[in-house]
């Protein structure tokens, strides 16, 4: 959805990719401009626009914020994304926002020089993207489910019990035993 909003931009510059990073949208070139607040205007308004105009997000944008009590468990994507940059499995939403800021002020070359080893060397896209994944779940934890900013809530987690988690997990989970009633609490 980011690309599509940037798609048609005159000044040719991508806000959630990183400085000396491209991608070519529509047949069009878009430099990286490493631009942290801009990317996560674009964020935000792609969730207006979602709110009000398309079926396939009305999903995500029709689950309410949890009642914020414990600690919730975050997997999956946060994981993969979150373990790279972050120093604690316990962030708060303040920490995440920090080093979103940081890493989308990080150009291309310089944050493969420091994280290009340690995570899949084979997904060239992660680093180039890593702005817009920074700035995506930054939004998601702080702006859509309202995680309280300065209060550990977040734990990332790899497996439980052993068991490696994932999004397929959790949506077959919530295909095989339907929706849960009430405010769900992990």
């Amino acid at each position: 959805r980011v690309d599509m909003m940037v798609q048609g931009r005159p000044d040719r510059r991508h806000p959630c990719l990183l400085n000396g990073s491209s991608v070519e949208l529509g047949g069009v070139e878009y430099a990286g401009s490493s631009d942290f607040a801009g990317c996560l205007d674009l964020q935000r308004k792609i969730s207006e626009y979602c709110h009000y105009k398309l079926d396939e997000c009305k999903a995500m944008a029709s689950i309410p914020p949890p009642e914020h009590h414990g600690l919730f468990l975050a997997f999956s994507y946060f994981w993969d994304v979150l373990t790279e940059f972050m120093p604690s499995l316990t962030p708060t939403v303040a920490e995440i926002a920090k080093r979103a800021e940081e890493v989308c002020s990080t150009d291309h070359v310089t944050l493969k020089a420091k994280h290009g080893e340690s995570y899949e060397p084979k997904n060239a896209e992660f680093l180039k993207r890593a702005c817009h994944d920074m700035s995506y779940i930054l939004f998601l934890l702080g702006d859509h489910l309202a995680f309280p900013y300065d209060v550990q809530r977040i734990r990332l987690v790899k497996q439980i019990e052993g068991k490696e988690m994932s999004w397929t997990l959790g949506a077959s989970l919530r295909m095989l035993h339907g929706p849960p009633q009430g405010k769900p609490e992990l």
